[in-house]
C-alpha cells in the first residue's frame, strides 16, 4: 500500500476527471502509538474524551491520564455497558449534550460506534476530532461519513474524517478475536462492493474511479493472506489489517461516499442489523456478516450469469409491496417507504438491462468465484454452519429479497429483480463453504 504521506495531504487531480483529497492530517500506527496522544493534542486545552465501558477500560483511562498529566482539562463521556452499543438517536443526543461551549477537541477511544458518534458530533459542532482505535474491526476510521441508526434506519450522514488516527498494535492485537474476524470479513467484502460500484456506474451513470478502486484492491490483496498471523495475534499482521482498513476509509473520503467499500454485501449486513434490532434477536458483528454476504453475492452473480434479462415491463403492486415491507421491517417500514419513494423501487430499468446485458455480464465476471471467497474466509474460521445457526433459512431468504430497500444505490440486488434466473436457497448460496 502507499505510504500515509502519499495518501493524505493536498488535493490531487485524478484520471477519472475528479479531484481527490482526504482531510486526515496524521496516521500513527504501530507499537507505542498511544505515546503520540500528547503531541497530537498539544494545541488544545479542553478535551472531551468519549468511550464505552469496554474501551475505557482497555485504554481510555490510560489516554485520560496522559492528557491530565499534560495539563489538559478533560471531561469524559463513557457510554454504559450495552450489547451492543448502538449509534442511535439517544446516543447521538447524549454526545451533543456533553460537548461543552468550551470544548476544543473531541477524542474518541473505541472502534465502529464510538468513531461514528464522535465523527458526527464533532462535525455538527465544527470541532476537530481524533480517534484512538481499539480494534481492527471495520473500515470507517478514515471515511468522511458517519454510519448512524436514526429513526430505525441505518444511514450514512455527512461528517468529515478525523484529524488524526492513533492505532497502537499492542492494543489492537488484544481485541476480541471476532473483531479481528470482522475486520478481515469487511475487507474481503470489497470484492463485492467494487463490482457493485462498477455495475451501478454502468446502469445509472454514477461516477466511478478506477484509481480509487485500484487503491482498495491493493488493500484487499494485502489482507487475504493474513489469516495465520491474525490467528496468532502477530502484531505485524494486525498492523497490516489495520492499515488496509484505514486505506479503504481514505478511499471513501476520496470518492465522497461509501461506494468503494459498500455494496450488496453491506446491504445484506445492514438488513440483519436493522431487523435484528426490530425483532430483538441477536445478530453477528457487521464485518462478519459482510464476509458471509460476500460469498452469497458472488454466488448470486454466478447465477445471474446463467440467466437472461426480463424483457416484459415491470409491473408493480404498490399496495402489496407496502404491506410486505410492513411485515418485514416492522417499525422501520415507514422509513423504508420514504427512502424508496420515487427511487429505484419505482423505476423500470429492464429496457436498459436488456440493452446493456453484454456489458453487465462482463462486469459480473470480474467478481471472484464464490468458492474462492469462501476459501479465503474459511481460513479465519468462517463456515456456513455459523451463519445458518445465527439467522436460519427464512431470515436469510428475507434478506435476499428485501435488503436492497435499505439503500438507494444500485447493486446486484436490484439487478436480480430484472433477471430471469432460478432462485437459490440459503443453503445453496452458502454451499461454497462445504
Amino acid at each position: 500500500m502507499k505510504s500515509w504521506d502519499t495518501l493524505l495531504g493536498l488535493p490531487y487531480p485524478c484520471a477519472c476527471g475528479g479531484t481527490h483529497m482526504c482531510g486526515i492530517e496524521r496516521v500513527v500506527l504501530g507499537r507505542g502509538a498511544l505515546a503520540a496522544v500528547r503531541e497530537l493534542t498539544a494545541p488544545y486545552k479542553t478535551i472531551l474524551l468519549v468511550a464505552d465501558a469496554n474501551t475505557y477500560r482497555v485504554c481510555g483511562q490510560q489516554v485520560q491520564k496522559q492528557l491530565t498529566a499534560a495539563g489538559k482539562a478533560v471531561s469524559t463521556l463513557v457510554y454504559k455497558e450495552a450489547d451492543p452499543l448502538l449509534p442511535d438517536n439517544a446516543a447521538v443526543a447524549l454526545l451533543e449534550e456533553r460537548i461543552g461551549a468550551d470544548t476544543e477537541l473531541v477524542l474518541g477511544v473505541g472502534s465502529g460506534v464510538i468513531n461514528d458518534l464522535c465523527k458526527h458530533g464533532s462535525w455538527r459542532r465544527g470541532l476537530p476530532y481524533v480517534i484512538v482505535a481499539t480494534a481492527p474491526s471495520m473500515d470507517g476510521y478514515a471515511s468522511s461519513g458517519a454510519a448512524l441508526l436514526l429513526d430505525g434506519m441505518k444511514v450514512t450522514v455527512p461528517a468529515r474524517p478525523p484529524a488524526a488516527i492513533l492505532a497502537d498494535t499492542a492494543v489492537l492485537r488484544e481485541a476480541p478475536f471476532d473483531m479481528l474476524r470482522a475486520g478481515f470479513g469487511d475487507t474481503v467484502g470489497k470484492f463485492s462492493a467494487l463490482n457493485d460500484w462498477k455495475l451501478g456506474s454502468l446502469l445509472t451513470g454514477e461516477p466511478f474511479c478506477q484509481g480509487v478502486a485500484d487503491l482498495v484492491m491493493e488493500a484487499v490483496n494485502e489482507v487475504v493472506g493474513l489469516a495465520d498471523g491474525l490467528a496468532a495475534r502477530r502484531e505485524e499482521s494486525v498492523e497490516a489489517l489495520m492499515a488496509a482498513l484505514i486505506t479503504v476509509g481514505v478511499a471513501m473520503s476520496y470518492a465522497g461516499n461509501s461506494r468503494p467499500a459498500s455494496g450488496s454485501e453491506h446491504h445484506l449486513s445492514h438488513f440483519f442489523e436493522l431487523t435484528g434490532i426490530e425483532r430483538r434477536r441477536p445478530y453477528l458483528l457487521h464485518g462478519i456478516d459482510v464476509g458471509y454476504a460476500t460469498v452469497m453475492t458472488c454466488r448470486m452473480r454466478e447465477q445471474a450469469l446463467r440467466g437472461r434479462p426480463i424483457t416484459a415491463p415491470l409491473v408493480r403492486d404498490a399496495a402489496a409491496w407496502e404491506a410486505a415491507v410492513g411485515r418485514v421491517f416492522g417499525a422501520g417500514a415507514p422509513e423504508i417507504r420514504r427512502l424508496q419513494a420515487g427511487g429505484l423501487e419505482e423505476r423500470d430499468l429492464r429496457p436498459l438491462v436488456t440493452e446493456k446485458w453484454d456489458d453487465i455480464r462482463a462486469v459480473l465476471r470480474e467478481a471472484p468465484a464464490a468458492r474462492d471467497v469462501a476459501a479465503i474466509l474459511a481460513s479465519m474460521g468462517y463456515g456456513r454452519g455459523e451463519f445458518l445457526a445465527a439467522y436460519g433459512e427464512e431470515w436469510i431468504r428475507q434478506a435476499v429479497d428485501y435488503a436492497r430497500y435499505t439503500k438507494t444505490i444500485y447493486t446486484l440486488l436490484w439487478l436480480l429483480r430484472d433477471v430471469e434466473a432460478p432462485a437459490l436457497s440459503p443453503a445453496e448460496l452458502l454451499a461454497a463453504f462445504s
